[in-house]
């Protein structure tokens, strides 16, 4: 006889990092971690934003751990392969609720929802599938998750403007597969920008800058 598996939904503490200006900022820039990562350091990554527009949110994912044994540097994460579809429902609940007081105190602000490396898989179906509606969603280091229906997904979507960027020496995947894996999206009918750079797995102020200077603040 094989023992069951059952669900409850329990109410979790969840941290968030903010930066920039918390007044009247024009752009809301949501910044979605890799795996293993902590917020307070990630959004150190977004520092050459410029802090006068801008206010960058950092959630934190819902699971922490010991990167290695049991003690030392700690890391978090969005979910894993079990019980996948429970901490996918799980992180779109919380993200939204997020938003939801970010947005009734910043409603002028334009949104911006940027995952990088697992965080894009995060960014992405909250995005497509949660209760945000941004201006902009940008995949950095990262290709689109295999199980959004495109091109059903995309047609709620009205105002997106979708960019991804990548490096020419991400050492998680080649150059070849990300064009690949994007002109496959294309083909979908999903409309993007591409902002290559010049480096490895990582966030860095050049493509960051081009990708703010891009983008329209009202």
């Amino acid at each position: 006889m094989q023992a069951e598996s059952h669900h409850i939904t329990i109410k979790k503490t969840a941290r968030y990092y903010l930066w920039g200006n918390t007044e009247h900022p024009k752009m809301i820039w949501y910044v979605l971690h890799g795996y293993g990562q902590l917020s307070q350091f990630f959004i150190r990554k977004f520092s050459s934003l410029d802090p006068e527009k801008n206010l960058v949110i950092a959630p934190e994912g819902l699971h922490r751990f010991y990167l290695s044994g049991s003690s030392g540097r700690v890391g978090a994460s969005w979910m894993t392969k079990d019980d996948r579809l429970a901490d996918i429902r799980d992180y779109i609940d919380y993200l939204d609720q997020l938003h939801s007081g970010i947005s009734s105190k910043y409603s002028k602000a334009k949104v911006c929802v940027l995952g990088f490396s697992q965080g894009s898989a995060t960014a992405a179906r909250w995005v497509f599938n949660g209760k945000v509606d941004p201006d902009y969603l940008v995949l950095w280091s990262s290709t689109f998750p295999p199980d959004l229906d495109f091109p059903s997904e995309i047609k709620t979507q009205t105002k997106l403007k979708t960019y991804v960027t990548f490096g020419d020496s991400d050492e998680y995947m080649s150059l070849e597969a990300f064009e690949r894996h994007f002109s496959e999206i294309g083909n979908s009918g999903l409309k993007f920008t591409k902002i290559p750079f010049v480096g490895d797995h990582n966030i860095y102020p050049g493509p960051l800058k081009e990708l703010e200077s891009s983008m329209i603040f009202d």
